[in-house]
Formats: structure tokens, sequence, C-alpha cells
């Protein structure tokens, strides 16, 4: 009987979102550093996903990338 009552203590607890708040990368982000320019731009989030691209000019050549920011795991619904 007390398992039973610890139990359902345990499972009405409020769950706890352990996902970072990574609202603060939002936005345009620029770095010119060592004759390296980088350049980013990231989503807001939304529905726990974030989307990003960079564009990288060095010596005359240009790399990018596109990134996105997902949750992994049992509980990416949450």
């Amino acid at each position: 009987m007390l398992t039973a009552l610890m139990m359902t203590v345990v499972l009405a607890a409020p769950q706890t979102d352990l996902r970072p708040d990574l609202g603060w990368m939002s936005g345009y982000w620029l770095s010119c550093d060592g004759g390296r320019e980088v350049a980013e731009t990231w989503s807001v989030p939304r529905l726990n996903l974030m989307a990003g691209t960079s564009i990288t000019v060095r010596d005359g050549r240009v790399g990018w990338e596109l990134s996105r920011i997902a949750p992994t795991g049992p509980e990416t619904d949450a």
C-alpha cells in the first residue's frame, strides 16, 4: 500500500522541462576574425525546432551549411 501511495505521488508530480532555452540564439550573428567571415542566421524556436544557415568566406572561397537543433530521445514530444 505504501508503495502504491509513493508511486501516485511520483506520477502526479509536475514534469520538469530539461530542454535548454535556446531562444537567445535566434537572429543574425557575424564573426570577422583572422581573414575569415562567418555569418549565421537562426530561427526562433518553434515546436522544439530551430533551423539555421551559415555562410563562411575565406581566401576568396565560400562555404555554406544548413543546421537544425531538435530534441532526440524518448521524450521528444514534450
